[in-house]
């Protein structure tokens, strides 16, 4: 059953009768007139979908009557009767638009042909001009998915809606607060678009706003200021609030107005449908400015934890090309981050074959990798342990070819330091725990022997083999009784004297004490230090003790002279801490790397009578006050030890 609205103009008072009887018959909603100058009144209040008129009438013709029509509503369809119109009539009315001609005298069949061939044009032009106003909006549509939603395209559509729709105002209201779960008001909704740029609220009764909002539909305003939520046989609607509905909450609110802006004439049907499919348009770009802003802000974080992990980071595709090398990464490897993008992996890291190896066996077999340990070298030469773990990139099925690989590595240097630190602090435990056992049970055996030998020569003359021999077996005793103290002094709790020294007033006294060996080896000692350090809360004695160890090593290590250099300065590390440096720089034939490596340990001596104590003793002096030792050394170019100890901080009273 129809329910077109068709408004008959026909001077003749039979014409209109009859024909206003055939069409509601056929279920048109038909209105009639037969004053021609009160029809442009009418389309002003009311809209149609078709307008049959007579050609010829007097003070309003037909033609005239189309034009006024065209003006007051682009989309009306018009059909003109006529029974002796001439060629140029039917030209000017063509090109005025009209759809259709019904000549006279003509029958019911006519009639209803006539109407229902330009109702059926009038519907393939609504869909025409959907498509018109769909195709630039998908468009538009693109663009936001790539440039995240930006105002001035939404202020684009708007813009070409209103070309086709015919509207004089078009408005897009957006939530002030579009994340929140509370239903929003009218009031939270606030202008961004409009076209015309006239106001920067619209001008839309706050009623029909939370009827729209409420209901989640469409209201339309009427001429009388009413609102309606029917969608169809609206002829005097001027005004219109579309809720955008996005997963069933409001996102938006478009308004449209007929009214304004050189325009007085309700919206028709066409108009109507087409403001439909623009809030639906909209709902869907806003959607996806959303989708893509959620999206962009995901990246943005993702991107930010992989810069700043500390664990390394690469990724590679299926080409085992790296699209991805975070900055840990390129500290642990010593490449840049840039040079890295693009490049082949087994290429761009040639020192690391077992890494580069982890990657393809996990890319050719499309199974993840568990946490493996490898040895890769730096670029500028060191070696560095770490662990790898790799996983699939995009195969989620299992015979998929996978998209990529990422894996993750960790630097294990440090892990791997407190192992070896904590292996040797349980040895030094177990070494020391034996060391007192038998130190006490030889020291009485020597005690002893002392005792013994000064009995048996108590009598022997001087200048006697017999007391000469006793004199040495003495002076024996005496170097092993030391050797027993330095054991014992590994082995007991570390017991400090502290006060507060000057380590310049230190070091002199270790110069004057080693003087005459240095002097015996032909070494040349210089100490350069700052006029003034703070002073430092140590024992002393303990720390003569460790530099007297340093000095004579280093003139020991060069027998046929050479320069000894001792340096302190004054530096401040981590929470702002000031620590007092001292290096001690000889220039023998350095060290070897496996010497290096344990060279601290208890009783490892290169030296034929050494026992290998000494710098154990100075390790743990050091770090009995608070600080570190540590040897700098290379083949052929000397050896530095360093020592830090820090300076104390203390409260004002």
């Amino acid at each position: 059953m129809a329910h077109e609205r068709i408004l008959i103009v026909d001077d003749e008072t039979a014409v209109v009768h009859s024909c206003t009887r055939i069409l509601e018959q056929h279920g048109y909603v038909v209105t009639s007139r037969s004053d021609s100058t009160a029809v442009p009144d009418l389309l002003r209040r009311e809209t149609f979908d078709l307008l049959l008129s007579d050609i010829k009438m007097p003070k309003l013709d037909g033609l005239e009557l189309l034009k006024i029509a065209k003006e007051i509503d682009p989309h009306l369809t018009v059909v003109l009767i006529t029974g002796f119109g001439t060629m140029e009539d039917a030209i000017r009315a063509i090109r005025l638009g009209a759809q259709g001609f019904l000549m006279k005298p003509f029958d019911m069949a006519e009639l209803t042909s006539v109407v229902e061939d330009s109702l059926a044009r009038r519907t393939l032009l609504r869909d025409s001009l959907r498509l018109q106003m769909l195709l630039p909006l998908l468009e538009i549509n693109k663009m936001l998915q790539v440039s995240g939603g930006e105002i001035s395209l939404v202020q684009q559509v708007l813009q070409i809606a209103a070309q086709e729709i015919g509207a004089a105002r078009l408005a897009l209201l957006a939530p002030a607060a579009p994340d929140s779960d509370v239903q929003a008001q009218a009031a939270d909704f606030t202008q961004i678009a409009a076209v015309p740029q006239t106001s920067d609220t619209p001008n839309v009764p706050r009623p029909a706003l939370e009827a729209a909002i409420k209901a989640r539909q469409p209201v339309w305003l009427l001429a009388d200021e009413t609102t309606v939520l029917q969608t169809s046989s609206l002829p005097n609607a001027v005004g219109a609030v579309l809720p955008l509905l996005i997963k069933g909450q409001v996102a938006g609110i478009l308004t449209a107005q007929s009214v304004g802006n050189g325009r007085a004439a309700p919206f028709g049907q066409i108009s109507l449908d087409l403001l439909r499919v623009l809030a639906g348009q909209l709902a869907i770009i806003i959607e996806n400015a959303q989708l893509f802003q959620q999206a962009e802000t995901l990246r943005v974080f993702s991107a930010d934890i992989i810069q700043n992990m500390t664990n390394g980071l690469i990724a590679i595709d299926q080409n085992q090309r790296i699209t991805a090398f975070n900055p840990a990464a390129a500290n642990m490897l010593g490449r840049k981050t840039t040079h890295m993008i693009g490049q082949n992996l087994a290429q761009a890291l040639p020192h690391a074959p077992r890494l580069v190896e982890a990657f393809q066996t996990t890319l050719l077999t499309g199974q993840a990798l568990p946490r493996t340990e490898v040895t890769v070298q730096h670029k500028n030469g060191h070696s560095l342990p770490v662990s790898i773990n790799t996983a699939v990139l995009g195969s989620e099925k299992e015979q998929a070819t996978p998209l990529g690989v990422v894996g993750v590595i960790e630097d294990l240097s440090e892990i791997k330091t407190l192992e070896a630190e904590h292996r040797r602090l349980d040895r030094l435990a177990a070494l020391g725990e034996m060391s007192a056992v038998v130190a006490h049970e030889i020291r009485n055996p020597v005690a002893g022997i002392a005792a013994g030998v000064d009995y048996l020569t108590r009598k022997a003359p001087p200048g006697s083999p017999e007391a000469e021999g006793a004199a040495l077996i003495r002076q024996e005793v005496k170097r092993v009784n030391r050797i027993l103290e330095d054991i014992l002094f590994v082995a007991r709790p570390m017991q400090l004297n502290k006060a507060d020294h000057d380590i310049i007033n230190i070091l002199k006294t270790v110069q004057q004490r080693c003087q005459t060996q240095i002097e015996a080896n032909r070494v040349q000692m210089t100490v350069h230090c700052p006029d003034r350090l703070p002073l430092l809360n140590v024992d002393n004695q303990r720390l003569e003790q460790v530099f007297s160890n340093l000095v004579i090593n280093a003139t020991q290590a060069m027998p046929n002279g050479g320069l000894l250099k001792i340096e302190c300065h004054l530096e401040t590390r981590l929470n702002n801490r000031a620590w007092v440096v001292i290096s001690v720089t000889d220039t023998g034939p350095g060290l070897a790397t496996e010497v290096k490596q344990r060279i601290f340990e208890p009783f490892f001596t290169t030296k034929a009578k050494g026992t290998g104590l000494g710098l154990s003793v100075a390790r743990r002096i050091i770090e009995a006050h608070g600080g570190t030792i540590q040897a700098k050394s290379k083949p052929g170019n000397g050896t530095t030890f360093i020592v830090s100890l820090p300076v104390e901080q203390r409260t004002s009273p």
